[in-house]
């Protein structure tokens, strides 16, 4: 729906703040009077800084005043938005604070300030009531016709469905939508029969959308016709009181007592000799007290001294002398402006004797002038602030008349006379030039029903500018053919290019300029069709930036955004005609290549790889990034864009899976493998509910006492129809789809639950180890976790051990250092698991609130045969000794194997030699047996 008429009073009101430079003297006056302008406008409102000041009318509107728009619940994401991208904007459906439901107008205002820069200053706001600012639209028409209709937008906000007028209770069944943009916003108006589609008016739909649409749009043009007479109002009110005053003077000539004018005579000394009523109400006193005395006698010396330098003026120059003064009456208190004419009175031998004095209160006066000033300033800035220009056309004669703003809105000077006609035809641009013609010719007939059309017209400076021309027929002849047409012309430039904006929005990135997914995806349909006609191959590559993350995270997002812009300019350049770049994610490309089999595919992927991985200067930065590629050919990886493009996708991960920097073609393998982790994904989600997981445990034993030290929980999973799931597959599922969180937690809690029941039956005191991933390692609320877990099972701390890969520890070892010492102040003890198969510090391993080593199995397994297994073992119980670490021997499968570890000094051993993992029923039947042997 086009409201903009309707909304044109924020500008009007942008206009008068800035005239004000920052303030609107005498608002609810002035507002009133342009209510009466903007019909369908119920409020008119001022925010300063966001927070509402003025409100007219102010009647049953007072609880609006002081609301802060920014940051009131309902308003300020909406408020926010017109504010942040500085343009008008169409809020609404709201709940007003004073009551009601109500459209808001909001058009930011800024002002300069002094270094010249552009700062916030409010908003001008319009209200317009509902529902009785659709009224003008007629859809009840709609429901006449036998149709139900929904008037909605989605909420900038809560990204849902917001009903603006509606006449159905029920979502209307498969309704036709026709969307509509408002300022900074888009409406949608759905119709569907109200007796379903199985009735046949519902074949009239087509006839029902041009009615609503029309009723929707005709009562916008009548706004602005009521404009062009009010320009002369006030001066018609001014012109009114001066005739008054004269008439007036011309009274006092005969009657000097019946006019409300002050009236008095002095000698030339300043004594009163006479005066006239309204005097005596000035000075207090009548005028036989006033007779004789001086004005020191009435006023304070200040102001006498002023009344008596007056009078010699007047008698010094012998003529008559006027001045203006404010002047209060001692009779009521009175205050008010008065001009004062003062005129020498002579004898009959032309001898100055004294003074004629006459006031006249001219406060009202003054205040019209200025009225009619400021509402003849008012009417010029907003007429010039909206590019409104006016035209009267006597059709019957062709002659026509325009306003200044006519050619100066153009950069033309103004033509005296009529204006030609060809010459501003000449100026229509060339295409638009023929439809302008033919509506004038068409009103020339007389037989015009309506005059609307928008054209681009040049500017002096060269340019085009698009205009919206509307005119109404006022005058019509005796055959009832038109005579005379008033109209507006508006510079709609900015409305034009708000389009295209919204236009390439919709249809290319921000930030590269490359089409986005939605003109790819019509692209790339286009380009399977010619495949399909030509019987020629296809090829679809997804591009990735590796690491790109370290690149926002390290240099700030201005860096990457810059990086992602070069990176496209590189890949556009290397691009034919015929083939297309689209950026679809954060680092995610989709090149399209027609007519291109797996070798020109191939070939492409490499140059992209050679021209991406040369080096990038960002302002002072230099930085090298590589490309990972994925290739999907059709028509054998797939026949519609999905199918494509999840096959380039699959194999674009399992590029980055082999080491990155590369390209890779998509096999049905990949698929299998992308499919069994979506399928185990999926199933994981549903495993704790059903209780599908369940916790196995390991005995740890003393290698010094020979006893049961401690249990490893190891986690298992059963599912009815994937059966056992190893560990290794599925625990890397649940962290990289965000489960890990969830199931890590129930192990722990399972985990505690479990050492606490061992030990209420009597098993002997151990410690329970639990794996962490680096994901629950990095979460924030760990310690407070850990802390809760066991003061639910009520078990003391230092019988939980929690074991980290070597791997993850040095990954962050500070923020590692963290972690540790919260947990370690809590009183859990943590190992090093894995230990040997990563790339430890010495510096941060002894600054590690670390209680163990785990030796990892691969080492453990090779003691008897290898001797560099033999010497790492060796080496890694050495190093615990010295920073005062146990040690723990995973994997220990054979005697020889343990009387090694035993002989080096090892403190524990686990493995099948021992124990396999162990339910918990049967875990404890083991350690009672061994306790008992």
């Amino acid at each position: 729906m086009h409201v903009e008429r309707a909304l044109s009073a924020t500008y009007a009101l942008a206009a008068l703040v800035r005239v004000g430079n920052g303030a609107i003297p005498n608002f609810n006056e002035v507002a009133d009077q342009m209510l009466a302008l903007y019909p369908g406008a119920s409020e008119l409102v001022v925010s300063v800084g966001g927070t509402i000041q003025n409100v007219a009318p102010l009647h049953g509107n007072e609880k609006a005043i002081g609301l802060d728009l920014l940051s009131f619940p309902a308003q300020k994401t909406e408020a926010s938005i017109s504010r942040d991208t500085g343009k008008l904007t169409l809020a609404g459906p709201l709940e007003l604070v004073q009551g009601g439901l109500a459209l808001a107008g909001r058009l930011p205002v800024f002002l300069k300030t002094p270094q010249g820069t552009a700062s916030f200053w409010g908003f001008t706001e319009v209200v317009m009531r509902l529902p009785e600012a659709l009224a003008p639209a007629q859809l009840s028409q709609l429901v006449a016709r036998g149709y139900n209709y929904e008037l909605w937008r989605i909420h900038p906000e809560t990204g849902r469905k917001q009903i603006i007028a509606t006449t159905s209770r029920s979502a209307l069944a498969d309704p036709v939508e026709q969307t509509l943009r408002v300022p900074n916003g888009t409406w949608t108006l759905s119709i569907a029969p109200a007796e379903g589609w199985s009735d046949p008016r519902g074949l009239g739909i087509r006839t029902g959308l041009g009615l609503a649409f029309s009723l929707l749009l005709a009562y916008l043009a009548k706004v602005y016709s009521q404009l062009a007479a009010r320009g002369g109002e006030l001066e018609v009110l001014v012109a009114r009181r001066t005739a008054s005053i004269e008439a007036a003077k011309n009274h006092l000539k005969s009657i000097l007592d019946a006019i409300p004018d002050l009236v008095w005579l002095k000698d030339t000394n300043g004594t009163f000799l006479s005066c006239n009523p309204q005097f005596e109400r000035y000075v207090g006193a009548s005028e036989a007290q006033i007779i004789g005395r001086t004005d020191y006698d009435f006023v304070e010396p200040r102001l006498a001294d002023s009344f008596r330098e007056h009078d010699r003026k007047a008698m010094v120059a012998d003529q008559p002398h006027v001045n203006e003064e404010w002047l209060r009456f001692a009779e009521d208190g009175h205050r008010g402006l008065f001009e004062t004419l003062k005129t020498p009175m002579r004898d009959c031998n032309g001898k100055v004797i004294g003074v004629l004095g006459i006031a006249r209160d001219i406060t009202s006066r003054k205040r019209a002038e200025r009225a009619a000033k400021m509402s003849r300033t008012r009417l010029g800035v907003t007429l010039e602030a909206t590019q409104v220009s006016i035209w009267d056309w006597d059709i019957s004669r062709d002659r026509w008349y325009v306003s200044r703003s006519y050619f100066t809105s153009l950069g033309y000077k103004r033509e005296p006379g009529q204006p030609d006609r060809e010459v501003w035809l000449s100026r229509v641009h060339p295409e638009d030039r023929p439809n302008v013609r033919r509506m004038i010719e068409q009103a020339l007939t007389g037989k015009s029903t309506g005059y609307e059309y928008e054209a681009r017209i040049l500017h002096a400076d060269g340019s085009y500018r698009w205009v919206s021309v509307r005119g109404r027929v006022v005058k019509r002849d005796s055959q009832g053919l038109a005579t005379r047409m008033l109209g507006v012309r508006m510079d709609v430039t900015g409305h034009k290019e708000a389009e295209e904006r919204i236009r390439r929005l919709a249809h290319f990135d921000a930030l590269t300029g490359l089409p986005n997914r939605t003109l790819l995806d019509d692209r790339i349909t286009f380009a399977i069709g010619r495949a399909q006609r030509e019987q020629e191959p296809m090829a679809v590559l997804m591009l990735d930036i590796d690491k790109f993350k370290n690149v926002n995270d390290t240099f700030g997002h201005g860096i990457g955004d810059a990086l992602l812009m070069e990176v496209a300019r590189r890949i556009k350049s290397h691009t034919r005609e015929d083939e297309t770049v689209a950026r679809i994610g954060a680092d995610e490309f989709i090149l399209v290549l027609p007519d291109a089999d797996a070798n020109r595919a191939a070939h492409v992927a490499q140059e992209l790889l050679e021209l991406l991985s040369s080096r990038y200067r960002i302002e002072q930065l230099e930085l090298v990034v590589t490309p990972s590629i994925g290739i999907a050919i059709y028509p054998s990886d797939g026949l519609d864009f999905d199918g494509l493009l999840k096959c380039a996708a699959t194999a674009m991960h399992r590029a980055k899976d082999d080491g990155r920097n590369r390209y890779v073609f998509f096999t049905a393998e990949m698929q299998a493998v992308s499919a069994r982790k979506l399928l185990i994904e999926n199933a994981l989600r549903n495993a704790l509910e059903r209780s599908e997981l369940q916790l196995y445990y390991q005995p740890q034993v003393s290698l010094t006492q020979g006893h049961i030290s401690g249990a490893e929980a190891l986690l298992r999973w059963t599912h009815p129809d994937l059966g056992s799931v190893p560990p290794a597959e599925f625990i890397a599922v649940a962290e990289d789809s965000g489960q890990i969180l969830q199931v890590g937690t129930w192990v722990l809690r399972t985990a505690v639950a479990q050492l606490k029941i061992w030990q209420d039956c009597g098993l002997p005191p151990m410690t329970m180890a639990v794996n962490l991933s680096s994901v629950q390692f990095r979460h924030p609320n760990l310690p407070e976790l850990i802390r809760q877990i066991l003061a639910d099972a009520n078990m003391p701390p230092h019988y939980l051990e929690l074991e980290l890969t070597e791997r993850v520890a040095m990954g962050d070892p500070l923020g590692v250092i963290a972690v540790m010492n919260n947990l370690h102040q809590l009183g859990v003890r943590m190992s090093i698991d894995d230990f040997g198969t990563g790339y430890s510090s010495l510096n941060y391993l002894k600054r590690f609130h670390a209680h163990k080593l785990k030796i990892d199995q691969s080492f453990v397994s090779g003691v008897t045969q290898d001797p560099e297994d033999r010497g790492i073992v060796s080496a890694i119980i050495n190093l615990a000794n010295s920073l005062g670490l146990h040690t723990t021997a995973e994997g220990v499968e054979t005697a020889e194997q343990l009387a090694f570890l035993r002989a080096q000094g090892c403190n524990e051993a686990q493995g099948y030699y021992f124990s396999k993992p162990l339910p918990a029923d049967q875990f404890a039947a083991f350690v009672q047996n061994r306790s008992a042997s």
